[in-house]
Protein backbone atom coordinates (compact mmCIF):
# COMPACT_ATOMS: atom_id res chain seq x y z
CA UNK A 1 0.00 0.00 0.00
CA UNK A 2 1.22 3.49 -0.85
CA UNK A 3 0.54 6.30 1.57
CA UNK A 4 0.68 9.92 0.49
CA UNK A 5 -0.14 13.14 2.27
CA UNK A 6 -3.39 14.89 1.41
CA UNK A 7 -3.09 18.24 -0.30
CA UNK A 8 -2.75 21.20 2.10
CA UNK A 9 -5.62 23.05 0.44
CA UNK A 10 -8.22 20.60 1.75
CA UNK A 11 -8.94 22.50 4.99
CA UNK A 12 -9.33 25.86 3.22
CA UNK A 13 -11.67 24.38 0.61
CA UNK A 14 -13.67 22.61 3.33
CA UNK A 15 -14.17 25.94 5.12
CA UNK A 16 -15.28 27.47 1.84
CA UNK A 17 -17.84 24.69 1.25
CA UNK A 18 -19.28 25.27 4.73
CA UNK A 19 -19.66 28.98 4.03
CA UNK A 20 -21.33 28.33 0.68
CA UNK A 21 -23.63 25.69 2.20
CA UNK A 22 -24.74 28.24 4.80
CA UNK A 23 -25.84 30.39 1.86
CA UNK A 24 -27.63 27.44 0.25
CA UNK A 25 -25.20 27.19 -2.65
CA UNK A 26 -24.71 23.66 -3.97
CA UNK A 27 -21.09 22.54 -4.33
CA UNK A 28 -19.03 19.44 -4.92
CA UNK A 29 -15.43 18.75 -3.94
CA UNK A 30 -13.21 17.40 -6.71
CA UNK A 31 -9.93 15.64 -6.02
CA UNK A 32 -7.80 14.21 -8.78
CA UNK A 33 -5.00 11.77 -8.04
CA UNK A 34 -2.58 10.83 -10.80
CA UNK A 35 -0.93 7.45 -10.36
CA UNK A 36 1.78 6.32 -12.74
CA UNK A 37 3.14 2.76 -12.58
CA UNK A 38 6.33 1.93 -14.41
CA UNK A 39 8.15 -1.32 -14.96
CA UNK A 40 11.53 -1.78 -16.55
CA UNK A 41 11.39 -2.79 -20.19
CA UNK A 42 13.14 -6.10 -19.48
CA UNK A 43 10.81 -7.07 -16.57
CA UNK A 44 8.78 -10.24 -17.15
CA UNK A 45 5.06 -9.80 -17.75
CA UNK A 46 2.99 -9.83 -14.58
CA UNK A 47 5.73 -8.50 -12.28
CA UNK A 48 4.85 -5.58 -10.00
CA UNK A 49 5.91 -2.11 -11.14
CA UNK A 50 9.38 -0.94 -10.23
CA UNK A 51 8.33 2.63 -9.58
CA UNK A 52 5.09 4.23 -8.52
CA UNK A 53 4.51 7.96 -8.85
CA UNK A 54 1.51 9.38 -6.98
CA UNK A 55 0.63 13.03 -7.44
CA UNK A 56 -2.27 14.99 -6.05
CA UNK A 57 -3.46 17.58 -8.52
CA UNK A 58 -4.91 20.75 -7.00
CA UNK A 59 -8.33 20.04 -5.53
CA UNK A 60 -11.21 22.33 -6.32
CA UNK A 61 -14.72 23.17 -5.28
CA UNK A 62 -17.28 23.35 -8.05
CA UNK A 63 -20.40 25.49 -7.65
CA UNK A 64 -23.33 23.67 -9.20
CA UNK A 65 -26.52 25.15 -10.70
CA UNK A 66 -29.92 23.53 -10.05
CA UNK A 67 -29.66 22.04 -13.55
CA UNK A 68 -26.40 20.30 -12.59
CA UNK A 69 -24.03 22.52 -14.54
CA UNK A 70 -20.75 23.78 -13.11
CA UNK A 71 -21.17 27.55 -12.66
CA UNK A 72 -17.77 28.23 -11.09
CA UNK A 73 -14.65 26.52 -9.82
CA UNK A 74 -12.52 27.51 -6.86
CA UNK A 75 -9.04 26.16 -6.25
CA UNK A 76 -6.56 27.04 -3.54
CA UNK A 77 -2.87 27.57 -4.11
CA UNK A 78 -0.96 25.59 -1.49
CA UNK A 79 1.98 27.98 -1.56
CA UNK A 80 0.24 31.21 -2.51
CA UNK A 81 -2.46 31.03 0.16
CA UNK A 82 -5.16 32.38 -2.15
CA UNK A 83 -8.36 31.05 -3.64
CA UNK A 84 -8.61 31.33 -7.41
CA UNK A 85 -12.27 31.85 -8.33
CA UNK A 86 -13.23 31.13 -11.94
CA UNK A 87 -16.79 32.01 -12.91
CA UNK A 88 -18.28 30.54 -16.06
CA UNK A 89 -18.05 33.12 -18.83
CA UNK A 90 -15.60 35.39 -16.98
CA UNK A 91 -12.49 36.42 -18.84
CA UNK A 92 -10.19 36.07 -15.83
CA UNK A 93 -10.21 34.47 -12.40
CA UNK A 94 -10.38 36.45 -9.18
CA UNK A 95 -7.91 35.93 -6.35
CA UNK A 96 -9.14 35.99 -2.74
CA UNK A 97 -7.05 35.30 0.40
CA UNK A 98 -7.56 31.67 1.51
CA UNK A 99 -8.36 32.76 5.05
CA UNK A 100 -11.36 34.73 3.72
CA UNK A 101 -13.93 32.15 2.53
CA UNK A 102 -16.68 34.72 3.18
CA UNK A 103 -15.26 36.89 0.38
CA UNK A 104 -15.37 33.95 -2.03
CA UNK A 105 -18.96 33.25 -1.03
CA UNK A 106 -19.74 36.93 -1.67
CA UNK A 107 -18.31 36.63 -5.19
CA UNK A 108 -20.41 33.52 -5.83
CA UNK A 109 -23.68 34.90 -4.49
CA UNK A 110 -23.39 38.13 -6.50
CA UNK A 111 -24.54 35.96 -9.38
CA UNK A 112 -27.55 34.52 -7.55
CA UNK A 113 -29.52 33.22 -10.51
CA UNK A 114 -26.95 30.70 -11.84
CA UNK A 115 -25.76 29.59 -8.38
CA UNK A 116 -29.08 28.78 -6.74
Amino acid sequence: MIEVDRPPDEAALSNLRQELAARRVTTRYVTIVRIALQAHADAPAGTPPNTVDVRWLPSQVEVITPQGWTHATVSCGARSGVFLVNLLGATAGQMVPADQPVQVADVMTRFEQPCR
